[in-house]
């Protein structure tokens, strides 16, 4: 049962603002602080049968770059990719291949300031929003204004894409369709992006890339992520 409470003071009104702010801070003052686990978002909270904190890390590369259980999920049940898992894997890729050039946020590549002409060594994933598709680009063995497009669906580069591309390179491009693998069903494009990247990266050839098996790319993904190193996918044996 709750019984009201009214304090009255009588004093002038400076003394009735102090005594409010001592009262104010007294009812502060004992509010239990709450502990450092209770900071984190409920939906990464987990908790051990004695009642701990479990963290839903999957893989961290530092306090910022962090891919939590539910990520590894959309991968092993063959969702299609976001931005968290290409933006990882081009992190990755980058420390990897530091002498690439690209390789940038895909979240990034309409704001950024153009490079000021054409880039050699330039490797990049893209998403192509009006088709809700991921593709990769680089200039790796082209000559100026020239850059291979790796699109694991499509035969052509949607117009929004080479507008982008045209912005960043400050220049009009010659689009060199390289001869990759196809997709079968509509969401591995962006595993298929990161194998494709990552073979340019590997390989020597360029134009023509490994045919890669679609059924075993995505455990490979998981694998290269928790190691935090990327190797050659899997490929279908002629």
């Amino acid at each position: 049962m709750e019984i009201p409470c009214t304090l009255t003071f009588i004093a002038d009104e400076q003394f009735l603002i102090d005594k409010i702010i001592n009262l104010i801070s007294e009812v502060v003052n004992v509010i239990p602080k709450k502990k450092e686990d209770d900071s984190l978002p409920l939906k990464v909270r987990k908790l051990d049968p004695g009642g701990q904190v479990l963290s839903d890390d999957w893989v961290r590369l530092d306090a910022c770059r962090v891919l939590t259980m539910s990520v590894r999920e959309i991968i092993v049940q063959n969702k299609k990719l976001d931005d968290l898992v290409i933006n990882f894997a081009q992190i990755l890729l980058k420390r990897q291949f530091p002498s690439f050039n690209g390789l940038f946020s895909t979240l990034l590549l309409t704001t950024l300031p153009p490079f000021g002409g054409w880039q050699e060594n330039y490797l990049q994933i893209c998403h192509c929003q009006a088709r809700d598709h991921w593709i990769t680009v680089s200039t790796k063995g082209c000559n100026a204004s020239e850059i291979f497009i790796y699109d694991s669906f499509y035969y052509y580069v949607h117009p929004a894409t080479a507008s982008i591309l045209e912005r960043l390179f400050n220049s009009p491009l010659t689009y060199k369709m390289a001869i990759v693998s196809k997709q079968v069903g509509g969401v591995d494009c962006g595993v298929l992006a990161i194998a494709n990247a990552t073979a340019i990266a590997l390989g020597d050839s360029v134009s023509h890339l490994p045919k890669f098996d679609q059924d075993k790319i995505r455990p490979c993904l998981v694998s290269c992520l928790e190691k935090k190193c990327f190797n050659v996918f899997p490929e279908i044996c002629t």
